[in-house]
């Protein structure tokens, strides 16, 4: 099958821009669009009933905390002292889940967005097409239905927690509750509740975790089950520093873009990125920041039982093998696992029958429910049933042409050398213990966001790329990506897109101690890169006051505020429809 369809588009509702995704991603595209071109015709459209993607009200649940901490999850435009009624925090003062959702929808109305989405409708399936005239439009195809959408623009923001990633297993017959993290909050009635005292968690990320602790504070016994095969447990890391701040004053700050790994070492300091990166006093600065990173995770599970110790990850966090995560609880996490509340088992599951679980040891195990807390595909299927765009798109996909797969191996060799060329450090990486295998090919999109084979500002992907500076991000990406799809922000040519990308692709791979085709991580250096994203988009991306102040102090909704004005005081308000793709 080819990548271009001849449908007609005739009974079609068509709009200038189609946004596929009601998350934080999607939502700042659509307001960086009406921000500088009020005039274009676009819509947004999210297969759930409210607005917040991972934070929307059925996938939130009592108990579920956000990980940032308040002050760097704030958006410029609606503050928290301005919710009505107020925002509740628990005990640690991480926000609860329900009042970050309620703030995110009352962010979308004050910025005008509520008349431009349309929720509870689902895409199906995405096409590109071409007319007689030569020109081309994406056409979105809604679920059962015969209806569909059509645009010129696309930007896909449905990110990488919209396909849950299920283990190889028949349950079938299974008697008892079996579901996927991303469904526990949806079916909460299905194990809180007095039949259920068992409760059987398969999978070991920071939604695991979540899942732990709200189920021992309903009273539950767990089995924590992970894969032996897997990356193992991950680390839940102190959320405050010493003094009282919290952690994300160091992650909004540039120091650890400096001190760690960059994927861009920006320009405004390249004499302090090349001393930690490749003079060797400060290579093993930063080294040894990065080994002794285990050390000082680990006084958080003290004193460690023989359980716990089954829950330790293997490798340092700051080599980023294993997931990492911050502890929001309100509780002492580790009391559960010396309490016997939690028994961690470290095998894989082979079988489900009846009520009973069975292991690739041959012990077994009944249980009143089962939670799959085994993360997403790495993927958007959106544009599966036609391989040949998927392909073309850059999208994870299990079928590749040759002439493809030895271009991108070419590229990949060579970005290599400038990966190790820049960062030497990574030279002196641990080996991965494991490397889970992958279904499929990565990600290769231009600065995580465009294809290489349609820059013609036609198509985006935003959210692929999860960072630790969500908030400020989506607002980064959102204004860079209307800047490039309204004409104001050029890309280099072909060649050079491909090679930045691969480049792109290989750090984040060689960086993640492990990773070859999941998603594209950004992690502590994820300043650095919105940097790059800000002067691209024509931003002066050093808003503090002094040197000093740029490096050490930590970026927050306040830096943001006239990010717009300043864009439009630079290039003026886009007028008229949005220039055609190329």
């Amino acid at each position: 099958m080819g990548s271009l369809g001849t449908e007609t588009t005739v009974n079609d509702e068509v709009f200038d821009l189609i946004i596929v995704g009601a998350g934080i991603n999607g939502l700042y595209a659509a307001r960086s669009y009406l921000a500088i071109q009020p005039c274009i015709n676009l819509i947004v459209i999210d297969s759930l009933s409210t607005v917040g993607g991972v934070w929307s009200k059925e996938r939130i649940y009592p108990g579920l905390h956000v990980q940032t901490a308040p002050e760097y999850f704030e958006l410029p435009e609606l503050q928290y002292k301005d919710l009505d009624p107020p925002v509740e925090y628990n005990g640690k003062g991480f926000m609860t889940g329900p009042s970050w959702s309620r703030y995110f929808q009352a962010w979308s109305e004050k910025v005008g967005l509520t008349k431009y989405i349309r929720l509870s409708t689902t895409i199906r399936q995405i096409t590109r097409h071409e007319d007689g005239t030569g020109k081309k439009w994406w056409r979105c195809h809604i679920a059962d239905s015969p209806r569909a959408l059509s645009a010129e623009k696309l930007i896909v923001a449905n990110g990488i927690t919209s396909l849950p990633n299920y283990p190889d297993l028949d349950w079938s017959n299974f008697t008892k509750p079996v579901m996927h993290h991303r469904y526990f909050g949806e079916r909460s009635k299905e194990w809180d509740n007095e039949h259920v005292k068992n409760v059987t968690i398969y999978g070991a990320g920071k939604g695991s975790m979540d899942n732990i602790v709200q189920l021992a504070k309903a009273g539950k016994k767990i089995k924590w089950v992970i894969r032996k095969e897997g990356r193992g447990p991950c680390w839940i890391l102190d959320g405050n520093l010493p003094g009282g701040r919290h952690a994300e004053y160091l992650g909004f700050s540039r120091i650890l873009a400096l001190l760690m790994p960059s994927l861009y070492q920006d320009s405004g300091f390249p004499g302090l990125h090349y001393f930690f990166k490749r003079n060797i006093i400060g290579r093993n600065i930063s080294k040894f920041i990065m080994n002794s990173s285990k050390r000082v995770a680990l006084m958080l599970m003290q004193p460690i039982t023989p359980n716990i110790e089954k829950a330790i990850p293997e490798l340092p966090p700051f080599w980023m093998y294993h997931v990492i995560g911050v502890d929001n609880y309100d509780v002492k996490i580790w009391d559960y696992f010396r309490d016997g509340t939690v028994e961690v088992i470290r095998d894989n599951i082979v079988s489900l029958q009846g009520d009973t679980i069975g292991l690739a040891s041959g012990d077994s195990f009944t249980t009143d429910a089962v939670v799959f807390a085994t993360g997403w595909k790495a993927g958007v299927s959106l544009f599966s049933e036609n391989q040949t765009l998927e392909m073309r798109l850059g999208l994870p996909s299990k079928q590749y042409s040759e002439e493809y797969s030895s271009k991108w191996k070419t590229l990949e060799n060579e970005a290599d050398k400038r990966v190790y060329a820049e960062n030497p450090i990574l030279k002196d990486a641990p080996t991965a213990p494991r490397v889970p295998p992958q279904e499929s090919g990565p990600f290769r999109l231009y600065h995580y966001t465009v294809p290489t084979e349609f820059a013609d500002r036609s198509i985006v992907f935003l959210g692929v790329s999860p960072s630790p500076g969500t908030s400020h991000y989506a607002l980064i990406m959102g204004l860079w990506t209307a800047a490039y799809m309204s004409g104001k922000l050029e890309l280099p040519t072909k060649e050079e897109m491909e090679k930045v990308t691969a480049f792109e692709l290989r750090f984040t791979q060689i960086r993640h101690v492990g990773f070859s085709n999941e998603f594209p991580l950004i992690s502590f250096d994820w300043m650095s890169i919105a940097a790059v994203m800000l002067q691209e988009a024509g931003i002066n991306p050093y808003m503090k006051k002094n040197w000093i102040s740029e490096i050490f102090t930590a970026y927050t909704w306040e830096d943001y505020t006239t990010i717009y004005d300043q864009w439009i005081a630079k290039y003026g308000l886009v007028e008229g429809k949005p220039p055609a793709s190329e």
